[in-house]
């Protein structure tokens, strides 16, 4: 028979698994939207690549650099906000030199901005695999990992489409991106928990409250000795 408290700990974590899933959802679908659409750049594709798998690379390394050493000040809710503001900014940026017709001035700015997007992305899927392991139990951490993973993949399909979309205005493509960026920011700060240097679970939620009422019923049915 099912109990309320386990009713709510599997509603728990299957509430932890879908926001876990629509973040991977929304990281995927802004990187291939963005790999996509690199033939609208100015320069060699084959030159944006490399510069962008560079960048990818370098923003990684200190990515890592930072977490290693920032200690308490660099932890995973804020190294996330910064990584995904940062990516947002660059969307509203491109998106403002589409909308208000300044792309031949701007080209540049278009370029570096994408490239700089990207770059960033890459970071943002450890991020999300870290974040994972350190969330779920063991019983459950694999199959946590495949639902997000399975998420991702939708994103991998489609992110290329978000510019096939017309809303009639100008770089509608990246105001969509940014705005899937803002609801990523929005839901990992309210509903993911800070894991870093956290100890990982080990037990299901509903078997540590059973074990711990074992433990509380046997103290009560514990009669004291006379001295």
């Amino acid at each position: 028979m099912l109990k309320f408290g386990d009713g709510m700990v599997k509603f728990e974590g299957g509430m932890r698994k879908l926001e876990g899933g629509m973040l991977k959802f929304s990281v995927s679908y802004v990187t291939y939207g963005l790999l996509f659409n690199y033939d609208v750049l100015t320069g060699s594709i084959y030159m944006n690549a490399a510069v962008s798998g560079f960048l990818r690379y370098i923003v990684g390394a200190l990515v890592a650099v930072l977490d290693h050493f920032g200690g308490e000040h660099v932890r995973r809710k804020r190294m996330h906000f910064i990584t995904v503001s940062f990516i947002m900014c660059c969307m509203f940026g491109i998106f403002y030199i589409y909308f208000y017709d300044l792309v031949i001035e701007y080209n540049s700015w278009i370029r570096a901005l994408t490239l700089l997007a990207f770059g960033t992305t890459g970071c943002l899927f450890l991020q999300l695999l870290l974040i994972t392991a350190e969330m779920f139990p063991t019983g459950i951490r694999n199959i946590a990992s495949a639902h997000i993973n399975v998420c991702g993949r939708l994103g991998n399909v489609f992110g290329p489409m978000v510019f096939s979309y017309k809303f009639g205005f100008a770089g509608s493509g990246y105001l969509i991106l940014a705005v899937i960026c803002l609801l990523d920011v929005v839901i990992f700060h309210i509903f993911i928990p800070e894991t870093k240097n956290q100890p990982l679970p080990q037990e299901m939620p509903g078997k540590k409250r059973k074990n711990q009422n074992r433990e509380q019923q046997k103290e009560l049915m514990t009669i004291p000795e006379e001295p």
